[in-house]
């Protein structure tokens, strides 16, 4: 794959003029007209190009992205969630990225837990999986982040993911949606039985983010759960699409309080605070009764 540094012309000059592009809303054209003319230009700037994170650390993203077009230009993406759990992930330890898409949160993992430890992320979308190994290794974390090109949900088997083809890729999910033009056939595990077939300890951390697949998810992690292997969790919720899987927020809520974590929401505020109800929550936090709460800085 041949990359641009976003530092020097012209990979700058493609990550601004996309965002442009992502940010053009003229009021006075019709979504669906607006929507064409953003993917005719946006379809120019396809190739990939090399940026920084706020971290320092270098980033492959793709300008026709959204997602991978702001953390070009910004450095980060939801980075004070992330910076309100790093307490909970100390070096050497281990750390599980559920619906890693390109991998900006696994390089953020990826230092925390420092060559000592270990982070594997699930992404089953081929090109986002090898995207998240094309950023392990320019940053040297071959030895310290593996990817698992597979599913997490309930069960093992095979499973049908649709692939969000719009300018945020990382909407993918287990249950179609009408922006998703591609469907490929997966594999799926539950995450209690891989760690027991990769002979996987204890977990700092598990980040959980696949569209409405939530609660599959954590069924799937019942026994860990309830032995309080996985120290934390953070969920991001999709209200939505959890009622497609069966399994809506309030359940969710109830089986984490049942297996004795603590939970707490984000709000818009910028911190994690205790409880968590229906209607309310975007992101969860679980944390096992057993771990230790991190002192409360600015954003607890």
């Amino acid at each position: 794959m041949t990359v641009l540094h976003a530092h020097e012309e012209p990979g700058a000059s493609l990550l601004r003029d996309a965002w442009r592009w992502h940010c053009w809303q003229p009021p006075w054209l019709p979504g669906r007209i607006r929507g064409r003319i953003k993917r005719w230009a946006l379809g120019r700037y396809t190739r990939p190009v090399v940026c920084r994170l706020d971290t320092g650390q270098r980033f492959v993203a793709r300008p026709d992205d959204f997602v991978q077009c702001e953390i070009g230009i910004t450095g980060s993406w939801e980075g004070l969630i992330y910076q309100a759990v790093k307490g909970l992930v100390p070096p050497g330890s281990t750390v599980l990225d559920v619906g890693a898409h390109v991998g900006y949160s696994a390089m953020l993992f990826a230092e925390w837990v420092g060559p000592d430890g270990r982070v594997h992320c699930f992404e089953p979308v081929p090109a986002h999986a090898s995207q998240i190994e094309d950023n392990a290794r320019l940053n040297g974390y071959e030895r310290r982040l593996s990817v698992r090109r597979l599913a997490v949900g309930d069960r093992r088997g095979r499973a049908s993911f649709h692939h969000d083809v719009t300018q945020n890729t990382g909407m993918g999910s287990l249950v179609p949606r009408p922006t998703q033009g591609v469907t490929v056939d997966v594999d799926m595990q539950a995450l209690d039985e891989w760690r027991a077939e990769a002979r996987v300890g204890p977990v700092a951390l598990v980040k959980i983010d696949v569209e409405g697949a939530e609660g599959l998810v954590v069924r799937g992690m019942a026994k860990g759960l309830g032995a309080g292997d996985y120290a934390a969790l953070l969920v991001e919720i999709h209200d939505r699409e959890l009622e497609q899987f069966g399994t809506p927020l309030g359940e969710l809520l109830e089986t984490l309080g049942a297996a004795g974590y603590r939970l707490l929401h984000w709000e818009d505020s910028g911190g994690f605070v205790p409880g968590a109800a229906p209607g309310h929550v975007c992101y969860l936090l679980a944390i096992a009764s057993s771990a230790p709460v991190p002192a409360r800085g600015a954003a607890w």
